[in-house]
């Protein structure tokens, strides 16, 4: 967790999004931040997202419209390379 150790040192918001079910370390460790259980949907993950960052002052609407298409860009770019991993394993199934 040294990513988060140094956000929370330095004042930035962040949530832990994770897939482990006992988060008691983390919510002991980093009281402030948001815990988001896998698998979540865009919705949520846009939720606390946006929950976290609306204790920086920003309007909540604005926050939650950007990270709602923040999230949607990021499954298309995670889509489209496991679509090019799984094209690569099939032209030269070796080689991962």
């Amino acid at each position: 967790m040294p990513v988060a150790t140094q956000l929370a040192s330095r004042g930035i918001p962040f949530v832990f999004y994770t897939g482990y079910l006992d988060t008691g370390e983390i919510q002991e460790k980093f009281p402030h931040c948001k815990i988001v259980y896998k698998p979540a949907s865009p919705e949520i993950l846009v939720d606390a997202i946006a929950e976290v960052l609306g204790r920086t002052g920003l309007p909540a609407r604005y926050i939650r419209k950007r990270l709602m298409l923040l999230v949607i860009g990021l499954v298309v770019i995670v889509t489209l390379g496991a679509v090019h991993l799984l094209i690569a394993r099939r032209r030269r199934p070796n080689l991962f």
